[in-house]
Formats: C-alpha cells, sequence, structure tokens
C-alpha cells in the first residue's frame, strides 16, 4: 500500500502478489481479496487496464460467491474508475446498474457504500446523465465526505450545466473560486511562511558555511606559516649544523696543523740543537785536542787549553740559555726578555740594547703568546749572533690594544733577501709565528739590517 501511495507501482505489485500468494497458502479468502485489490488498483496505475479489469472482475465474483458484498463493492468502485479511464461507457453503464444492486447490501454510510455513490455520481456525469449524478450529490449530504470541497462543487455545476441551469452552475462555480482562493492564499502564506524560514535557514547557513570556509582558510595560512617556519628552523638548524661542524672539522684540522707545526718545531730544535753541538762544542774540543797534541812546551798548551775550554764552557753556556723554558708564573715577558738579552751580552760580548715601551701592560699578554714571542727572540738573537758579524744589536717593543710590535736593527751583514722557508732557525720562526698570527719581515739599509715582527693580540 505505501509503495502504491508513493507511485512505486513496480514494487507495489510485486509485494501485491506475495501477500496474495500467503494469503492463498494460509488460505485466508479476505486478506487475498485485498491483496488482489491492491495488485488490480496498481495494474490500473500503471496503465494495464485489462489485467486490471479482469481482477477486479475475479474479485467481485469470489466476494459474491463468499457472499461478501461489502468486499465486492470494494472492487467495484475501482473498477469502474479502470473502465472510465480505459473510456469504456457501456462498461460503466453495466457495472453502475450491478453496483445499484448491490448497494442496497451494505450499509448506506460506509466508507464503501459513500465512495460508490461519490464514483457513481461522476460517472454518470462523465456519461452525460447529469440529472442522476446531481440527485446522487445532493440527496445524501455524506457524498461530501468522500469528496474534496471544490471537487464536489465543480462536479455540481458541471451537472447543472449540462441540464442548462447556468445561474446554479455559476453559484457552485463561485464557491469553487471562494475555497480555491482562499486555500491558495493560505498556501501563499504557507509558501511564503516556508521560503522565509528556508531563506532564513539558506542565510543561517551560508553563515556558517562562510565562517567554516573562514576557520579553514585561517587553519590553512596558520599551518602553511607553522610549515614554512618549520622549514626555516629546520634549514637553520641544519645549517647550524653544518657549520658547527665545519667548524669542528677545521678545529681538529688546525689542531692537527698547529701538533704538526709543534712536532716540527721540536724536530727542528732538535736538528738545531745537534747542529750547534756539532758545529761548536764538538769542532771546538776536537780544536783543543788536535792544539794539544801540537803545543810543544808545557806552558803554551796550558794557555790555549784553559782559553779553548773557556770557549766551549761559553758556547755550552749559551745554548744551555737557549735551552732553558720561560717561567711565567713569577715573572712577565718583559723581565724575561731582560734577563736574557743580559745574559747573551755578558756570553757574546756584543752590545744588546733592549727598550720597553714605558708604561705597557705586560700581564695582559697571555702565557702562549708570550712564551712563543721569548722562543723567536731567542732565535733571531741567535741568529744575528751566528751568522752576521753584528757588533750593535737594538730591540725596542711596543703594546698597543690589537698589536705587539717588535723591532730589531742590528749592524751586520746579513742579507735582506732571505727566505724565511730555507734554514732550520728561520723556519722555526716561521712556525712559531703563525701559532699566534705574527708577520716576520727583514729589510735592509745604509745602517744595518730591521728585522719587523708584529703579533695579533686578540
Amino acid at each position: 500500500m505505501l509503495y502504491h501511495l508513493n507511485k512505486r507501482y513496480e514494487e507495489a505489485l510485486t509485494q501485491g502478489k506475495q501477500a496474495a500468494e500467503y494469503a492463498r497458502k494460509a488460505n485466508d479468502s479476505l486478506m487475498e481479496l485485498y491483496a488482489s485489490s491492491l495488485i488490480g488498483g496498481c495494474y490500473s496505475s500503471m496503465g494495464k487496464y485489462v489485467e486490471a479489469s479482469h481482477i477486479f472482475k475475479k474479485n467481485i465474483n469470489k466476494a459474491l460467491k463468499l457472499k461478501y458484498p461489502l468486499l465486492a463493492m470494494s472492487s467495484l468502485s475501482p473498477l469502474l474508475s479502470t473502465y472510465q479511464l480505459w473510456n469504456k461507457k457501456d462498461s460503466v453503464r453495466i457495472f453502475l446498474k450491478k453496483g445499484e444492486e448491490l448497494i442496497h447490501k451494505i450499509p448506506g454510510n460506509s466508507p464503501t457504500a459513500l465512495e460508490f455513490y461519490s464514483t457513481q455520481a461522476s460517472l454518470y456525469n462523465w456519461i452525460g446523465e447529469y440529472q442522476k449524478s446531481l440527485s446522487i450529490l445532493t440527496s445524501n449530504p455524506l457524498i461530501q465526505t468522500q469528496l474534496p470541497y471544490d471537487k464536489y462543487h465543480i462536479l455540481t455545476a458541471r451537472n447543472y450545466e449540462g441540464l442548462g441551469n447556468y445561474q446554479k452552475a455559476y453559484q457552485n462555480m463561485q464557491e469553487v473560486c471562494i475555497y480555491q482562493d482562499s486555500i491558495f492564499g493560505g498556501k501563499i502564506k504557507h509558501e511564503l511562511s516556508e521560503l522565509n524560514e528556508k531563506l532564513r535557514t539558506s542565510d543561517k547557513e551560508l553563515k556558517i558555511a562562510l565562517l567554516e570556509k573562514t576557520q579553514a582558510q585561517e587553519q590553512e595560512s596558520r599551518l602553511r606559516h607553522t610549515i614554512y617556519y618549520l622549514t626555516v628552523i629546520g634549514l637553520l638548524l641544519i645549517a647550524i649544523s653544518i657549520l658547527l661542524h665545519k667548524r669542528k672539522v677545521q678545529k681538529k684540522e688546525t689542531e692537527l696543523i698547529a701538533a704538526r707545526q709543534y712536532i716540527e718545531g721540536l724536530e727542528n730544535e732538535r736538528k738545531r740543537l745537534a747542529k750547534d753541538l756539532h758545529d761548536g762544542v764538538c769542532n771546538d774540543l776536537l780544536g783543543a785536542i788536535l792544539q794539544m797534541q801540537q803545543q810543544s812546551s808545557a806552558e803554551d798548551l796550558k794557555t790555549n787549553t784553559i782559553q779553548t775550554l773557556e770557549e766551549i764552557r761559553s758556547g755550552v753556556r749559551a745554548i744551555s740559555h737557549e735551552l732553558m723554558p720561560p717561567n711565567f708564573q713569577f715573572t712577565d715577558l718583559n723581565e724575561m726578555l731582560a734577563d736574557y738579552f743580559s745574559k747573551m751580552q755578558e756570553i757574546s760580548g756584543i752590545s744588546i740594547q733592549y727598550t720597553p715601551y714605558p708604561h705597557t701592560d705586560w700581564s695582559s699578554i697571555s702565557e702562549h703568546i708570550g712564551y712563543e714571542i721569548y722562543r723567536i727572540m731567542q732565535e733571531t738573537t741567535g741568529n744575528i749572533l751566528k751568522h752576521t758579524q753584528a757588533k750593535v744589536i737594538c730591540i725596542q717593543i711596543e703594546k698597543n690594544a690589537t698589536y705587539l710590535i717588535i723591532e730589531v736593527h742590528h749592524d751586520g751583514n746579513w742579507s735582506p733577501h732571505a727566505d724565511l722557508s730555507k734554514g732550520i732557525g728561520l723556519r722555526t720562526i716561521n712556525d712559531r709565528l703563525k701559532t699566534i698570527a705574527g708577520d716576520y719581515k727583514i729589510e735592509k739599509d745604509k745602517t744595518g739590517v730591521n728585522i719587523h715582527i708584529q703579533v695579533h693580540l686578540h
């Protein structure tokens, strides 16, 4: 029934056939007739009038056989409607007479009887028997309960029109217009109310949609910004990690280079010391032995031997002073250099004039830089004493906020084109200057040789 009301006739037909089959198996004749009536209605709505009329007539005969006139009338009304749709007026007349015979066997105010009366009035109007149709409509007020108000008056107006009573026809049509206007006005108001409500709902939904869209856009924007910032931070962290790694590698490489330079410096010191011992002390001892072998006079032998041994002692003493590491725990660079230059002047007999810059804070020079400067000055002074035949050495030291500047001048004959990469002493000086970011320059003028040393303190 629900499928039929929703015009889903194929599904209604399938369900009706199943219901009829179940009722037949259960020997439930009433339910079978009811299901068959539903099947006939489906066929009629689908335009299959032959099948529909066959089922309705079969139901009528079976109901009469079972002495159920009410069920027979229930199938008669849809049969008449089917013939009307099929345009079978003769068949309509035949079954209208049959219905008029059966109507007296059921209660006159039953829904089935009222349905037949409304169908009867409509069909008499359709076949042109207006008086019969009008008599049926006016004789029983309950028929109005079966027909809608406007359809009842339209059918009445058509009957009056068919009978030539146009005034009555006009009056009934006025009733129809008034009713339809009121219904239409109510429908319009209802539709306007529904449209207004839908409009408000649509506005709310639109606002909600816009709000959700705005929130989604803001969330998407925040997400993009978050991803962007995280990406930037990630890239920065990666860059910082790479930079730190590079610095770590560079630091290790620098430390390795410094260690190699330190080891190389130690090796150079050992080579220089070996050379000094070989060329100095060893040769002096060999000379002393030869002199002792050649001297015939004991007095001359004694004098020469003492002189040679004194020279050897001075040489060994100079070497020991050079090897002695500076101790900055109880003194500073200025005092260490002054003491060293004083001893070297005493040993060599050459004038060494040391002039430090006054008001200098020597304690601000780090121990590492002080140690390297001390060794560089040892090497420089030793080279001058050994290789230049200088008579006077002048040394000045000046310190400012950034640099420590050392100026050395002597009157010897050292070549200004000497290569720092040649010679053990010069290589040692060069290696030590690299560890403290220093420069070493040699220039010659008319008065002698100038050595310029500059060290970056910070």
